[in-house]
């Protein structure tokens, strides 16, 4: 059974913020969606290896790197939204189920 680890205190992620957290050896980024919910997901853009927490930014539902413009639904499903309007399906961003609880945003191990 897996069990959950309390990463940060719920209070330290606002809606439209990100956090960076470490998770054993994983650098983890805690962001909350414009309906505050918490989300958590691998640190780096698998497309540059840039730190989410540095140059991602929070786009309603989204969290997108903004040194290329991937965007990553909170499945971490990665895309990019083309100048007319389409997708192009990109490679995903590693996500880790989160919950809250207690005051702290908890990733199960």
């Amino acid at each position: 059974m897996s069990e959950w680890e309390a990463l940060i205190e719920s209070s330290a992620v606002v809606t439209g913020g990100i956090v960076a957290v470490s998770f054993g050896d994983d650098d983890l980024v805690i962001w909350r969606d414009h309906d505050g919910m918490p989300h958590a997901h691998d640190a780096r853009c698998p497309h540059n290896w840039s730190h989410l927490a540095g140059v991602g930014e929070v786009q309603g539902c989204e969290l997108v790197c903004t040194t290329h413009f991937w965007r990553f639904t909170t499945e971490g499903q990665g895309f990019r939204r083309l100048s007319d309007g389409t997708e192009e399906p990109m490679r995903n961003l590693a996500r880790f189920v989160c919950r809250e609880h207690a005051g702290w945003v908890e990733v199960r191990r």
